[in-house]
């Protein structure tokens, strides 16, 4: 089985060192690669601009000469069957929805950003380990196994984030017998029993009108930060939500926000997680994933989202009246509405990113979709 180790020895760098064993090559040679981009992303995120060092060593401990072919491949000569491992560095110092980050006091990890695989090995299992203080606690959707997380194969290993860190609180809660975690690490005045009432409320508003049969678990990982930030990221098992600045953290404009994106990723459980356009199936992550559904990946998920907040009580009629202004204001105010049609604008998140670069040029996605 492959094993992937993930450590670091001084947090002030952002460095952390990866190590990744392949028990056996099949072939002459083999190509590693570094996914280009993220689901739930549409963008190329250009990852390997953070990598150091790439070697790879065999068995009796003889470095090999490991070239790289292209931006996010490297190339290794080897005999059929042989033992092999790399070990490299990765720059952790992005801390968004999607990224990777190394302090003092935390570790973070989007595995899409910094671990390599092979074509042979994408869908066979792996265990991942995490050297980590004592102290620590992890928030992580991924199951224990002896001393590691076992992941069924690299997709569900790099759709697997993780937190680890010494100021994680957990809260959990049922929905007809399943799980739910609420991870949250930074400095915050929240009241939990609210919280997680309010996370009860909308969770039995969606499962109402979804089907959640296959639901082993679910994990909200909310990271809030001393800085202003807004984030969320859906993945198979879990949301990672970024929030700040924590300052703000018992306004009711926080609070919104919280909710509102909370609401938004569970929905992505069964809306892209599960039910996902057909470019997906699999995902390629060598290059763009062109598909012209983006409005009903995001912009169903915000109305629902939102809905299912009004639905299960969390908020009144009158907060919701006040969304869909906000949002019909939005869909007003941007006169790309008459150059490009929502597909247009689906395809387009792959050329320009989540920017308005050309003024007026298109519309959004979250807006127009829930529309």
């Amino acid at each position: 089985m492959n094993s992937y180790t993930i450590s670091y020895d001084n947090p002030h760098t952002r460095l952390i060192n990866i190590k990744i064993h392949f028990p056996s090559l099949k072939g002459l040679n083999t190509q590693f690669k570094l996914p280009k981009w993220r689901p739930g992303r549409y963008e190329l995120g250009n990852f390997a601009g953070n990598i150091y060092n790439v070697q790879a060593l065999s068995s009796d401990g003889t470095l090999y000469k490991l070239p790289k072919i292209s931006t996010n491949c490297w190339k290794l000569n080897h005999k059929d069957g042989e033992p092999v491992t790399l070990v490299y560095q990765y720059y952790a110092n992005q801390h968004d929805g999607g990224g990777t980050f190394l302090s003092a006091n935390k570790l973070y990890i989007n595995p899409i950003n910094c671990l390599l695989y092979t074509d042979n090995s994408r869908y066979e299992p792996c265990l991942l380990h995490i050297d980590i203080p004592d102290t620590y606690k992890i928030a992580i959707s991924l199951h224990e196994n002896n001393n590691g997380f076992f992941a069924s194969s690299f997709d569900e290993l790099v759709d697997s984030p993780f937190v680890a860190s010494p100021n994680l609180t957990c809260l959990t809660y049922q929905v007809r017998r399943k799980p739910f975690y609420i991870w949250i690490d930074g400095e915050h005045n929240v009241d939990l029993e609210k919280l997680c009432n309010d996370f009860i409320a909308f969770t039995e508003s969606q499962v109402a009108i979804l089907p959640w049969q296959e639901l082993d678990a679910f994990h909200f990982i909310i990271q809030i930060l001393p800085f202003k930030a807004y984030h969320g990221v859906e993945h198979k098992h879990c949301t990672i939500i970024i929030l700040g600045p924590d300052a703000g953290s018992t306004n009711d404009h926080f609070y919104e926000q919280l909710m509102g994106v909370s609401s938004h990723e569970l929905f992505h459980y069964w809306n892209v997680k599960r039910l996902k356009p057909q470019a997906f199936t699999p995902y390629d992550y060598d290059t763009e994933n062109y598909y012209d559904t983006g409005y009903v990946v995001e912009g169903f998920t915000m109305y629902y989202g939102d809905l299912a907040l009004k639905r299960g009580g969390v908020f009144d009629e009158d907060w919701y009246i006040k969304e869909l202004n906000r949002i019909i204001k939005r869909h007003y105010d941007n006169f790309g509405r008459l150059h490009f049609s929502l597909r247009e604008s689906s395809q387009d998140l792959w050329v320009d990113g989540y920017k308005n670069v050309a003024p007026n040029r298109k519309v959004s996605i979250y807006i127009e979709g829930c529309l």
